[in-house]
């Protein structure tokens, strides 16, 4: 008999399908319902911590090849990593946001390239969609002053 294993790609998905489900923190060690060992876990949490911290990417397919290419630059993941900081007033995480969407619509008409703000939000930040689209129409409003 042939033990099938998970691919790495299956495993991350176990992972946060799992935490979607708890509004708490979850311990190392229920993770073993997903097949996932408490000592596993450290080393795929401090992977996830990891990425998660990085310039986020995107992957284009032309005819025969595929380019990866960074989707933001230093300043505007300064800027992502302010808003994250929970212990920043909520005016310096408001004016971080700002910031980045600004720099983010200026690298995108500087790449002339479109980039869709809901679905970057939507995977990046946990903001209700009435907020997202005041900040990106003030955000657009502030660029073409």
């Amino acid at each position: 008999m042939v033990k099938k294993r998970r691919t790495l790609l299956q495993r991350a998905k176990s992972i946060f399908s799992y935490l979607i489900h708890y509004d708490e923190p979850v311990a190392k060690s229920r993770f073993q319902k997903v097949g996932i060992s408490p000592r596993e876990i450290d080393q795929w949490l401090e992977l996830i911590q990891e990425i998660q911290s990085m310039p986020l990417v995107t992957v284009k397919a032309s005819a025969n090849r595929t380019y990866v290419d960074i989707l933001e630059n230093k300043f505007m993941m300064l800027m992502k990593r302010k808003y994250l900081d929970q212990s920043a007033s909520y005016e310096e995480r408001e004016g971080a946001i700002l910031l980045y969407f600004r720099t983010m619509l200026t690298y995108e008409r500087l790449k002339g390239e479109d980039v869709d703000m809901d679905e970057l939000i939507r995977y990046t930040w946990k903001i209700d969609r009435p907020t997202i689209i005041r900040m990106a129409e003030d955000a657009i409003s502030e660029i073409e002053r």
